[in-house]
């Protein structure tokens, strides 16, 4: 299911460029997630922490390269 409701809301599109991988997400305290949610949504969540939940699920059963390809792809993704 999805995580946001427009895949490419100014939120969603946050998520997206200013964490680095999965772990990062669910890494990030769930206090501090949602209050990023709040803060990117500009408030307009009705259930932030409800956001920042699901959006911890969603990275954790998110697939994951290989650590050898991971390497790789993230140095091809930061050569612009």
């Amino acid at each position: 299911s999805k995580v946001f409701s427009n895949t490419f809301g100014a939120t969603s599109i946050a998520v997206i460029t200013e964490f680095f991988s999965t772990d990062d997400i669910n890494e990030m305290p769930l206090e501090d997630l949602a209050k990023f949610v709040m803060d990117k949504g500009k408030n307009k969540f009705d259930d932030p922490e409800q956001i920042a939940n699901d959006l911890k699920a969603a990275a954790r059963s998110s697939y994951r390269l290989p650590k050898t390809v991971n390497d790789s792809v993230n140095q091809l993704l930061a050569v612009r």
